[in-house]
């Protein structure tokens, strides 16, 4: 990894640590907010800085979601993990991770209150701070469940991307709850060790293979040694920031005024090819015009040329044949699907069909989706509200290679 300083808010201040790119640990210590920041926010650090949150500030969680379209997927996940909340989904933020083993995306949830102030901590105090994990993610190693024990608690992360930050009295029941795992990786301070030593018994009879790591290591030096860059960042979206490059970037700044400078050109050039078309389609418009009132003299409405010399030619309005065509291929597996058509506008200007539909999951609507354009349909989710025991939502569907 590149020169990075670690830091999260303790009681006390900023706990930081100071690694260069070969992760040999260079400094640490637990300080004031504004000796740190006078520490690491000048030109002379160039590296990268990393804020790890609190663990159990945050959900760590998964949701089966088979979209592969951002926006399907961003619609779609929380109704798929507001069980799991114990706070209106309108109220919370959710970063999405990458797919774990089984499919699943990976999601870390945050109030969405705890997260501004979280955003606006980091800002106050080191600006370039562009990337945010939670400690339960840097808990995460290869064992199918691992935990780092942290002073009061532990951090427990699980190889399906899923993860907890619990007391450490809890130790024991949390890894029941976790589906007593065949295989855990623990690692514990030496000052800690006697600490866990009923929970580890306890864990012992739930027949879970426990690997003690004890090591002289900190906690948070245990944590920091775990990050990868694979972890969910969330400072994305709203809160995303731009991290600071050293001055080794200045030749790829250049390289980007460059290439920056060879698309304007080209745009420059499309511009002035599209103006000479747009000349040219006037200027056949005017002799189709001249052709036409040639032929039909007497006809004044000559509005929409192409509707009239349909009209002329014996040529009727296929609205209403597109409509059926399309109504038809987006509801035929509507029943199969467990779905129910409660309401159908179609947009003849558009050309766009809006399906209301009711089922029980928002993934069946999500799937839905999926199979209608896997038919080669344009289709998009607009809407979906939960109601009762079943959710409502909008699904607009164009024929394909429509926009």
């Amino acid at each position: 990894m590149p020169e990075t300083v670690f830091y999260r808010f303790v009681p006390e201040g900023v706990e930081w640590l100071h690694f260069n790119v070969a992760g040999q640990l260079l400094g640490g210590a637990t300080t004031t907010e504004e000796s740190f920041s006078a520490d690491f926010s000048g030109d002379t650090f160039g590296g990268s800085a990393v804020c790890v949150a609190p663990g159990d500030a945050v959900l760590q969680t998964r949701a089966s979601i088979p979209s592969r379209q951002q926006r399907q997927i961003i619609q779609a996940v929380p109704y798929v993990v507001e069980e799991q909340l114990a706070s209106d989904p309108d109220d919370c933020f959710f970063a999405l991770g990458g797919r774990n083993t089984d499919g699943d995306l990976e999601v870390v949830v945050v109030e969405l209150e705890r997260m501004e102030a979280m955003a606006q901590h980091i800002s106050s105090v080191l600006p370039r701070t562009s990337v945010l994990v939670t400690e339960t993610a840097l808990a995460r190693t290869e064992a199918e469940l691992s935990a780092v024990v942290d002073a009061e608690r532990v951090h427990i992360g699980l190889s399906n991307g899923a993860g907890v930050t619990a007391s450490v009295t809890d130790l024991s029941l949390a890894v029941i709850l976790a589906g007593g795992p065949e295989d855990m990786e623990l690692w514990v301070s030496e000052s800690s060790r006697s600490d866990i030593e009923l929970a580890l018994n306890e864990i012992a009879a739930s027949e879970t293979q426990v690997n003690v790591q004890v090591s002289a290591e900190t906690p948070f030096e245990r944590l920091c040694r775990n990050f990868d860059g694979g972890e969910i960042n969330l400072l994305q979206g709203p809160y995303k920031v731009s991290a600071k490059t050293s001055r080794s970037g200045s030749v790829w700044r250049s390289a980007a005024m460059l290439l920056g400078a060879a698309i304007l050109l080209h745009l420059l050039i499309t511009a002035g090819e599209g103006w000479y078309m747009a000349q040219r389609a006037a200027q056949f418009e005017a002799e189709a015009q001249a052709i036409y009132k040639k032929h039909f003299p007497n006809d004044r409405n000559v509005r929409d040329l192409r509707r009239r010399w349909n009209a002329r030619l014996g040529r009727g309005d296929t609205a209403g044949s597109e409509f059926m065509a399309l109504f038809a291929q987006s509801s035929r597996g509507l029943m199969s699907a467990g779905l129910t058509l409660s309401n159908v506008n179609f947009n003849e200007s558009r050309g766009d069909l809006i399906l209301q539909i009711e089922g029980r999951r928002s993934e069946e609507l999500v799937q839905y989706t999926q199979q209608l354009t896997g038919q080669g349909l344009s289709a998009e989710i607009g809407t979906i509200t939960q109601e009762n025991d079943g959710v409502r939502g909008s699904i607009k569907v164009k024929a394909g290679g429509q926009s």
